[in-house]
């Protein structure tokens, strides 16, 4: 065998280990729910609807993450769902990981919370979203409670004003941080709350 093909089979021979290792890799990505697609997919996989079903409201979009209001159009129920995005073998991949229902009475006020970390909760993913088709929502009033490790807590308070049928507002909060509001329509009355609100602890912030 002549060393120039010696060269070809040895550079084909790793071609086909590298193309069968991608497609491992590709495999297992799957496994973990991640998918190579449109985030519609991956929001009627997670919620078990149909993908023609599925039409985005209101997006939100940061590195590694994608934040959005939905509507299942069959039912005309409200939803927002975030996904988690990374790039790997040259693709953009996306896994669903958390949702919310924001249906009722079309002025639905909720938040979504979750914490990332090793021993303990080194930053805090906040969701702020409301439905507010019917139009009756002015703001939100948040009160965030930061949990210190020796037990002490500190709050600041936040207005956001709802401006469009949909409201969504996510962020990422260093620490322990617990979130809880209400929603206030455009006659000042509360007309939905999350968590405990205790209005002596609102302090401006």
């Amino acid at each position: 065998m002549n060393a120039r093909l010696k060269t070809l089979l040895i550079l084909a021979a790793s071609l086909c280990v590298c193309l069968l290792a991608a497609l491992a890799y590709a495999y297992i990505l799957q496994l973990h729910g991640w998918y190579h697609g449109a985030p519609e997919e991956g929001i009627a996989r997670y919620a078990g609807v149909r993908q023609e079903d599925v039409r985005l409201r209101v997006t939100q979009q940061e590195e590694g993450y994608l934040y959005t209001i939905w509507e299942n159009t069959a039912t005309g129920e409200v939803s927002m769902t975030f996904l988690v995005r990374q790039k790997r073998l040259g693709r953009s991949y996306l896994r669903p990981k958390g949702a919310a229902s924001l249906s009722a009475n079309g002025a639905v006020f909720e938040i979504y919370q979750t914490g990332e970390g090793g021993d303990g909760i080194q930053k805090s993913l906040i969701i702020v979203a409301c439905d507010n088709r019917s139009g009756v929502l002015d703001r939100c009033e948040l009160t965030y409670t930061q949990r210190g490790a020796n037990g002490t807590a500190r709050d600041r308070t936040e207005t956001v004003s709802v401006t469009g049928p949909f409201l969504l507002r996510a962020q990422w909060l260093p620490g322990d941080v617990y979130c809880a509001g209400v929603a206030i329509d455009r006659q000042g009355a509360v007309a939905a709350r999350y968590g405990t609100w205790t209005e002596p602890a609102r302090l401006s912030g």
